[in-house]
């Protein structure tokens, strides 16, 4: 719950720092800024099944990894997408624009990282509980949403532009979100290697569920 909690806190930066970062130095052609969260639905939409099947599929073969590492991969590729979007500005333009690839590209590699945690963890929490508390437990799962909001808060204040100015945006806004964006990055990829290197602890706490 707690390393779920930390990767929930950053994608829920979609709804406020992303969607701010879009309209102010991303180049939005067919879309507004606003409608850009729709991105991570529409990949989700797209990945679901064809993760499921991966699952399925790796199982069969007995090579499904254990939830631990998928996990940590999750929280890599979180760390990854973030990573993704503090390189836009080697593209960005003399006005501090970057290409709508880099948000697309960012979105597609989180929702992966979503598919390999969220649906996961929820079976697990079912696997492991007992049955006497399971649904206890699974408020407990949920409660990290609530949590990761306080993350999206903080880091919503760290990377707010101070201005006057309602339309500010392009190079005054830009090193702020990508030196932001960076941070993140090194923050979900250092929580990925932590929970690697717990993961064969995780596993054999885990017993038989896989």
């Amino acid at each position: 719950t707690l390393f779920m909690t930390i990767f929930w806190g950053f994608h829920e930066l979609s709804g406020s720092v992303i969607t701010l970062f879009a309209a102010r130095n991303v180049n939005l052609v067919w879309i507004d800024a606003a409608q850009t969260n729709a991105l991570n639905s529409m990949w989700i939409i797209i990945l679901s099944i064809p993760i499921s099947l991966l699952w399925g599929y790796l199982s069969k073969k007995k090579k499904n990894p254990p939830t631990p590492y998928k996990f940590a991969t999750g929280l890599a590729l979180a760390g990854i997408s973030f990573y993704v979007l503090a390189l836009s500005g080697n593209s960005a333009d003399e006005s501090g624009m970057v290409p709508f690839s880099y948000l697309m590209i960012m979105y597609f590699l989180l929702s992966v990282g979503e598919l390999f945690m969220s649906p996961v963890g929820l079976s697990k929490i079912t696997d492991l509980s007992p049955k006497r508390i399971v649904a206890f437990m699974m408020g407990i799962w949920f409660l990290s949403s609530a949590y990761a909001f306080q993350v999206v808060g903080f880091i919503g204040k760290q990377l707010a532009i101070e201005s006057t100015d309602i339309n500010v945006g392009g190079l005054q806004t830009l090193n702020v979100y990508l030196g932001g964006f960076d941070l993140i990055a090194k923050y979900a990829l250092g929580a990925s290697v932590i929970v690697f290197i717990l993961s064969p602890v995780l596993k054999r706490m885990m017993g038989n569920v896989h």
